[in-house]
């Protein structure tokens, strides 16, 4: 076990960090659809799928390290889908926390910028946390992603660099 964690290096703790972001970001926008208020049933079926594809590419990417290297084209295999899927990540992040802010940002302005005729019935209590709970989870799908964006330049395992080995020179 202790050879297992010894193989893993910085990307591998970051990747960690950002696959429980991404998860409690997921927990937030589901909660503002969910919860009453303002946002409620305005799901968005374009960031569910982007953060769970990024969840499974940042298991995917945590466990192909494990896989046994049989040979060189094995390794070489591992190395570069665990690369491609660590810079998808930020991507589907990205698009996720996109598609959460453009859902919502119409919602936002009506209920902070409305006219005062109108901001009487539309703040509410309700409303009022349906949108701080909005702001607070494009903001951790903000730092989701950039927590991503900074792991996918550390590699997942350590390298291993192989020691020439001295020739005995026959006499």
């Amino acid at each position: 076990m202790l050879a297992l964690i010894k193989k893993y290096w910085i990307g591998a703790i970051v990747t960690v960090v950002t696959l429980v972001l991404t998860i409690v970001s997921l927990a937030m926008f589901s909660a503002n659809v969910t919860g009453e208020g303002y946002f409620k049933g305005m799901d968005n079926s374009t960031v569910v799928a982007m953060a769970v594809l990024a969840i499974v590419f940042e298991v995917v990417t945590l466990v192909l390290p494990l896989v046994p290297a049989k040979n060189k084209w094995v390794e070489t295999g591992v190395r570069v889908v665990s690369d491609v899927l660590r810079v998808l990540i930020p991507i589907f992040l990205v698009v996720a926390l996109l598609g959460f802010v453009g859902d919502r940002i119409e919602g936002l302005a009506y209920i902070y910028f409305s006219n005062e005729d109108v901001i009487q019935e539309v703040q509410t209590p309700a409303n009022l946390a349906s949108a701080e709970l909005a702001i607070n989870g494009m903001i951790m799908f903000g730092v989701t992603w950039v927590v991503s964006l900074i792991g996918s330049f550390f590699g997942i395992t350590r390298s291993v660099k192989e020691e020439p080995k001295a020739e005995v020179a026959a006499e």
